[in-house]
């Protein structure tokens, strides 16, 4: 998980580079940018807590699963949305652009798969999480 976290913020540099030189929307290019630096520290902070989650190996595995889906997810979605001007779910960083109808569905179905295994991911920390840390 640490390594693919420092991957995400290494393609959140490039994307970075790439926002406002090629994007048509460059506010969405530089909250990629954002999203995948917070989403590579998320990724960090998971690998390194792993000895204090106390989960089985299947549930562990939809865990980082589902973190690894919400980062990398949230990250293409939102460079989609910045290349092809897609804002009907971002209206304030859209910045009055609009996508074609098929590039508009694809940032909704990535951004609503990044909700449902963000919060799933949650979930399965906060109870992997139970009665680890007991300090006096």
């Amino acid at each position: 998980m640490i390594r693919l976290g420092f991957g995400l913020i290494l393609l959140a540099f490039v994307g970075g580079i790439l926002a406002p030189t090629v994007m048509v929307n460059s506010r969405l290019g530089v909250g990629a940018h954002l999203i995948g630096l917070f989403g590579g520290l998320i990724l960090i902070a998971v690998g390194v807590t792993r000895s204090a989650v106390r989960l089985g190996p299947v549930l562990r595995r939809v865990m980082n699963g589902c973190w690894l889906g919400a980062t990398y997810g949230n990250w293409v979605g939102t460079m989609i949305a910045g290349f092809t001007g897609a804002s009907h779910l971002t209206p304030l960083a859209g910045a009055g652009t609009v996508g074609t109808p098929l590039a508009e569905n694809v940032v909704i179905g990535f951004f609503c798969l990044v909700g449902a295994t963000s919060g799933i991911a949650a979930l399965i920390a906060i109870y992997g999480l139970r009665g680890a840390v007991r300090r006096a």
